[in-house]
């Protein structure tokens, strides 16, 4: 009997040890993490945000990916100068939703005019943009992100600019083995870029290409591609689109997906009331066969 008592208190002895060890344990870890999150008070705004951003903690890697916009607005230009080469690090391995939280934060300095000079926002905005882009392959959720920060960067650039680098972002991207998300984005980014190049640029670059986007196999490109030839029309003039971009419009006015059939009459409509060709009356007659194909699809 006294042995058994003996073991017990051994035993109730052995477990006040563990007790003690796992609190010991566990405020180790407790000022280890708060030691990851302290930061010197001395350091400043952009210098803290690079402390962040050399950190593995994802907490701190979002809030400075969702605060760029006002570091951008509180110290301008100093802001890319000395975090754009980690900001662009990041975007290479961070999650979606981190990578749209940046290109929003982009959008917010564009939108609200943070920096001093067109020169600066471009600096500061593009190529983190063009590299975002190539990069993203398949989520729908972060081209768009990135693609209304470059829509929004457009009318800034250079036409020198938007012939060849951002031009040749959108080919890559519609390269025939790319993934459908990324052919989507090649069709937007030529819609945006047409109405600042000149007929010559558009013909010597991209119209072929446009054009054989609209025969794409997968209907979705050819819904995007039709919704940006209003813009081409305009930008190479009623001769070029009576000759070039009406055939395929008429042709997608047939198509066998209805979700496209309205895309392409919306195009014809569009086409009408911008007076984008020389024979109105050659679209008129066929907006009414495509009047037609989309009453009987409905039936």
């Amino acid at each position: 009997r006294r042995r058994r008592r003996r073991r017990r208190r051994m035993a109730d002895l052995w477990g006040d040890l563990l007790d003690v060890h796992d609190a010991a344990a566990e405020k180790k870890k407790t000022e280890d993490e708060l030691k990851k999150f302290s930061v010197d008070e001395k350091l400043s705004d952009i210098e803290r945000a690079a402390h962040f951003l050399k950190g593995a903690n994802d907490m701190q890697v979002r809030h400075v990916a969702c605060n760029l916009a006002a570091l951008f607005r509180d110290h301008g230009r100093a802001v890319h100068d000395k975090l754009g080469d980690q900001v662009m690090r990041l975007l290479q391995k961070c999650s979606a939703d981190v990578s749209v939280c940046v290109a929003e934060s982009l959008l917010e300095v564009l939108e609200g005019r943070y920096m001093k000079t067109d020169a600066d926002a471009t600096v500061c905005t593009l190529g983190l943009t063009m590299a975002a882009i190539r990069e993203s392959r398949r989520d729908t959720e972060v081209l768009d992100a990135w693609l209304q920060v470059l829509a929004a960067i457009v009318p800034t650039l250079a036409p020198a600019v938007l012939e060849t680098d951002v031009c040749e972002l959108a080919l890559r991207k519609g390269e025939l083995d790319a993934t459908v998300e990324s052919r989507v984005a090649c069709c937007s980014i030529l819609g945006a870029i047409a109405p600042r190049l000149t007929k010559e640029a558009i013909e010597r670059r991209f119209l072929a290409k446009a054009m054989a986007m609209c025969q794409d196999t997968d209907y979705e490109v050819r819904i995007c591609m039709c919704n940006q030839l209003g813009a081409i029309s305009r930008a190479v003039g009623p001769d070029a689109a009576e000759k070039v971009v009406l055939p395929e419009v008429l042709e997608l006015v047939k198509d066998e997906e209805r979700s496209v059939r309205l895309a392409a009459y919306q195009c014809v409509v569009e086409l009408l009331l911008g007076n984008a060709t020389s024979s109105p009356d050659v679209v008129k007659e066929h907006s009414s066969n495509g009047r037609t194909s989309l009453d009987s699809s409905r039936s």
